[in-house]
């Protein structure tokens, strides 16, 4: 017979299997109502599989808003334990009476807004309310292994605001890989069913919408994707307000891994260990070009700074507007046979909160 969880009344989670997987499923908004599909994020999960060595951690009041039978909810999420999340008996609360090392696999299934996870949204005369990133301290990080897989597939969980970027801050605390969401998701194949193939959440397409298509597009959304810079895209964030990066430069380097920045945040940038490992007939002049990019979509370069080959320095871009940054790494070369030298050395990004 297969471990069992068990969840008995008045009493902390008895857990009686070393790892399992949890997901936290958020309630239904308005709209998913009026649209008939109260259960978008409870499939999506289900789809994924459950088992008697499944957790879901389930938004409550807004199954209840909805007239939505709690009894259907369980049913559906069978053979897995069901426990309910409310504003008193919060995510941050069921996470923490978690055994130490138990968690193998979180995936989160939700509405979100930037600088907020929404396990209940849009319902008149009750606050959003799920997980914010000045929460994200208060949980206990060591409920999950060290190998633990991390996924949101809730809009907007990577996408930055001025409290921050939740889904990095998570990857920090929780010194663990977190994936996630910037700008909006799309829950449609998981509405239409499993049986075209295709179960999974995609991004938002600005080219589809309801009643505010202007000229074949949403216009809203276009705003949020290319005039807010929020533009769909499932990534992977590793633990970090600093990385170091080992480079080995021939000519340029497209890019480095990207950094979330609050607004009015900074990025320091400090090159260190650099030295000519080839060199060609005629050397180049010394000097590395780092240019500071932001990518939401649409790749824009924030100024560039020198670098000398052989020393330690650092540079720091101030008063950045909130997004996603990376680095691009250039080499001076003086001449067409320049272009034969070889540099190597160690890059280390730092990022500063307002």
């Amino acid at each position: 017979m297969a471990p069992q969880l068990r969840i008995t009344a008045g009493r902390p989670l008895q857990l009686s299997v070393a790892q399992m997987t949890v997901y936290v499923i958020g309630a239904p908004a308005p709209g998913e109502i009026k649209a008939k599909h109260p259960f978008q994020f409870v499939e999506a999960a289900m789809y994924r599989g459950m088992d008697d060595c499944t957790l879901c951690l389930v938004e409550k009041t807004g199954y209840e808003a909805g007239e939505v039978k709690l009894t259907d909810v369980e049913a559906k999420l069978a053979p897995a334990k069901v426990q309910w999340i409310t504003e008193t008996d919060t995510l941050a609360k069921a996470l923490g009476k978690l055994p130490e090392n138990s968690v193998k696999a979180l995936r989160v299934y939700s509405h979100g807004l930037p600088g907020e996870l929404t396990l209940r949204y849009g319902w008149e005369g009750k606050a959003n309310y799920g997980l914010k990133p000045s929460e994200v301290p208060g949980l206990n990080k060591k409920a999950f292994t060290a190998d633990c897989q991390v996924e949101f597939h809730s809009c907007n969980t990577a996408s930055y605001s001025d409290d921050g970027v939740l889904a990095q801050d998570l990857a920090t605390h929780l010194d663990l890989p977190v994936k996630a969401w910037t700008g909006r998701t799309s829950y449609r194949e998981v509405n239409d069913g499993a049986a075209d193939g295709d179960a999974g959440i995609h991004a938002s397409d600005a080219s589809k919408g309801g009643s505010r298509l202007f000229g074949g597009y949403d216009t809203t959304e276009l705003w949020r994707q290319y005039g807010e810079g929020r533009v769909p895209r499932f990534i992977a964030l590793k633990p970090l307000d600093s990385f170091e990066k080992p480079f080995e430069l021939h000519s340029s380097l497209a890019g480095t891994t990207e950094v979330g920045v609050a607004n009015n945040g900074k990025v320091m940038v400090t090159v260190s260990d650099s030295r000519y490992l080839t060199h060609s007939f005629y050397e180049a002049t010394n000097k590395l070009y780092i240019t500071l990019c932001r990518n939401d979509g649409i790749d824009d370069d924030i100024g560039t700074a020198t670098f000398a080959v052989g020393k330690t320095q650092s540079y720091t871009w101030s008063g950045l507007k909130g997004g996603w940054y990376y680095l691009k790494i250039a080499k001076d070369n003086a001449n067409a046979f320049g272009g034969y030298e070889t540099i190597r050395g160690t890059v280390r990004v730092q990022v500063q909160r307002p």
